[in-house]
This record gives C-alpha cells, structure tokens and sequence, in this order.
C-alpha cells in the first residue's frame, strides 16, 4: 500500500489528471443527483430501474468525461498561451514541449491554432459545469454524498485513462 501511494505521488501526470478526475467525477455525480432528485424524477417516476439504472450511468460517464475535457483542455491551453508568449530567453532554459495545435494554423502566428480550443471549451464546460447549479438545488445532502463516493472514483479512473493519451 505505500509502494502504491508513493508511485501515485510521483505520477509525473498527477497535475493533469487530479484536478480533471475531481471535476467531472463531481459533476457527472451531481448530474445524476439532479436526474433522479430534481424535475425529471426518474427514481419517483413509472420508469422501471431497467431503463433508469442505465440512463443514470451513461449520464455519469458522459458528464464525467466531459468535465475532464474541460478541464485538461484548459490545462493545455494555458501551457500553449504560456509557450507562445515567453521570451526567447527563458526559452534557453525552459523547452518548449511539443503541442501539435500550435502547428495546425501556423498563419498569421503560430499561436493561431489555439482557436480551435475555444468551442471545445465551451462545449465541455457547457455540458458539466451546470450541473453544480442544479444538482446542489435539487439532490438531498445524504444522497448527494453517496453519490460524490460514486462519481469522484469514477471521474479519478476516466481521467488517469485519458491523461495517457494527451
């Protein structure tokens, strides 16, 4: 077990997929609180657990990963800002990390590629930040924290996953 702890603290993606794993295992749980707790009463309503139970998941999952999205891109987006505005001095020191969007739309400026982070961007932050919003107003506080003891695993895994590939 602490062989396993201290090879989890020198993850040198730690920084990358931490933050994004709380996140989306928050939001994709806190979606899931409002599906079943808040307007659409699916745990009240006539559906049976057979169409319920799965719609919860998949909303978990999708929320999830889409809070990850939001926040690794955000994450790759400032280290290409921080990139495309340091000086060449500090470059002598510090290089630079290949991103391949700073070579997609080199015209005008090499950082032109970082455009297309943008609708990405609001694209998964519109899909899991919400969800703070609405499933805090409308989930109970017991079942809430069930639910967070859910989704933050869930989030962690998805987002260990998918920081291998980035």
């Amino acid at each position: 077990m602490k062989a396993r702890w201290r090879g989890l603290r020198e993850d040198p993606k730690l920084q990358i997929w931490l933050p994004a794993g709380l996140l989306g295992g928050s939001s994709g749980a806190l979606a899931v609180g409002w599906l079943l707790w808040g307007p659409p009463r699916l745990l009240n309503s006539s559906l049976c657990f057979v169409i319920t139970g799965p719609l919860a998941i998949l909303a978990l999952l999708f929320v999830s990963s889409m809070g990850i999205s939001f926040v690794i891109l955000l994450q790759r987006l400032f280290k290409a800002v921080r990139q495309t505005m340091r000086p060449l001095s500090v470059s002598m020191y510090e290089p630079a990390e290949p991103l391949i969007e700073m070579e997609v739309v080199a015209w005008p400026h090499p950082g032109c590629g970082l455009l297309i982070y943008i609708p990405m961007i609001l694209l998964s932050g519109g899909a899991s930040l919400p969800w703070f919003w609405f499933g805090i107003r409308h989930t109970p506080v017991v079942p809430l924290l069930l639910l967070l003891v859910i989704g933050v695993p869930t989030g962690l895994w998805i987002a260990k996953r998918e920081a291998r590939y980035w």
